[in-house]
């Protein structure tokens, strides 16, 4: 709990020094690192905070999502591909003949059970 609290805290001078607009409780010379010149309300900034680069860091769950994801469109295009060139082993047919004919014969199971209830068992 302590180190969440740790990494949460912020010191002044830190947040001072990329705001444009200071508490009154506090005067130039407790910030560091402050613009050159930056005036309330404009976006041009120059001096070290216009020099300064962001980094962003991404999680190990956001890489992991974005391997699936890249997984998920190589294999969409992949199978587009196979699609296009009507690539058909003959595995992909006899399995798709036995899903038919299972749908027709789960079917029939169904009716009948419906007729049965119908008249009154």
């Amino acid at each position: 709990m302590s180190s969440a609290r740790a990494s949460a805290t912020v010191r002044p001078s830190a947040c001072l020094a990329s705001c444009s607009v200071r508490p009154s409780g506090l005067d130039e010379r407790t910030t560091t690192n402050t613009p050159a010149s930056v005036t309330p309300g404009s976006t041009a900034v120059t001096g070290a905070r216009a020099k300064a680069t962001h980094t962003t860091r991404l999680s190990t769950a956001a890489i992991a999502l974005i391997v699936l994801g890249a997984l998920l469109v190589l294999g969409c295009l992949a199978w587009a591909l196979a699609r296009w060139l009507a690539y058909e082993p003959r595995w992909v047919t006899s399995l798709a003949h036995s899903l038919r004919e299972a749908g027709y014969r789960a079917s029939a199971t169904w009716a009948e059970l419906g007729d049965w209830v119908r008249l009154g068992h």
